[in-house]
């Protein structure tokens, strides 16, 4: 089992075709073509698996000739929904736990919640993408909220923003709480102080708004500044849209 690391997450997103300043921040653009979406189809299938299980003896008792066997128990502990809108939203956010580790240099994949999740076929609640910088970095968080879909739509990004500042007025994210724990039993004493010096008072935050669909919007966060007018202001948001033609063709064999 190959997953995504920095170099082939790279590869796969490439270069944003738009980098611009706004007025509330930053957009950035991406366009992934359909060619590349399939010829990263194996190593995006086993990236979401790999969020979604800690099962990781597929490779070894496939190589002792028990192919069959093999898929059978991955496909039994996979964790992989079946439901359409919860497989888009899932998507959405193993892409973006990536896009911050590997572009904006968080630490985000360090847990992997998804494993827990005691109904597969329900997204689960609370913060999308959630990083924090190592520990050889001055202590961050970054916030996402992520919209995936087959077509673009406004409103998608209006519910974004609306929940994003729902957040920042949020003491603090559960998630650290999560990760805190995770690493005391793991007996993980570097990560853990790691953790709980992003648990303090006044962390500095930043905010990301990602949208993924397979269509080519012309202006997706042109409404951003009523948003600020109708929710309430949020400082320097980098808005990202990523273009992935073929993704809902695409769908059922990278959850297959």
């Amino acid at each position: 089992m190959q997953i995504f690391n920095d170099e082939t997450f790279h590869d796969f997103i490439g270069e944003a075709w738009l980098n611009e300043p706004r007025e509330w921040g930053c957009e950035w653009r991406f366009s992934i073509s359909d060619q590349t979406l399939e010829r990263f189809c194996d190593i995006f299938r086993d990236t979401i698996y790999h969020h979604h299980s800690s099962f990781l003896l597929y490779d070894d008792i496939a190589e002792l000739d028990f192919a069959l066997s093999a898929q059978s128990l991955r496909n039994r502990h996979s964790g992989n929904p079946r439901y359409h809108n919860t497989r888009m939203g899932n998507l959405g956010e193993v892409l973006g736990t990536h896009f911050v580790k590997s572009y904006l240099d968080y630490q985000s994949t360090l847990t992997f919640p998804k494993r827990l999740n005691t109904n597969v076929e329900q997204s689960m609640k609370g913060i999308d993408v959630l990083g924090f910088k190592d520990r050889n970095s001055p202590a961050g968080i970054l916030i996402g909220e992520v919209k995936t879909g087959a077509g673009f739509a406004k409103s998608a990004i209006e519910d974004a923003y609306d929940e994003l500042f729902k957040r920042k007025k949020n003491e603090l994210p559960t998630m650290l709480h999560f990760a805190r724990e995770y690493f005391t039993f793991q007996n993980n004493k570097e990560e853990t102080a790691n953790i709980e010096r992003h648990m303090k008072k006044n962390m500095p935050r930043n905010h990301l708004l990602l949208s993924i669909t397979d269509s080519n919007p012309k202006h997706p966060f042109d409404n951003i500044l009523e948003y600020q007018k109708k929710y309430g202001e949020i400082e320097e948001i980098l808005a990202v849209h990523i273009e992935i033609k073929g993704l809902i063709n695409l769908l059922p064999a990278l959850f297959s």
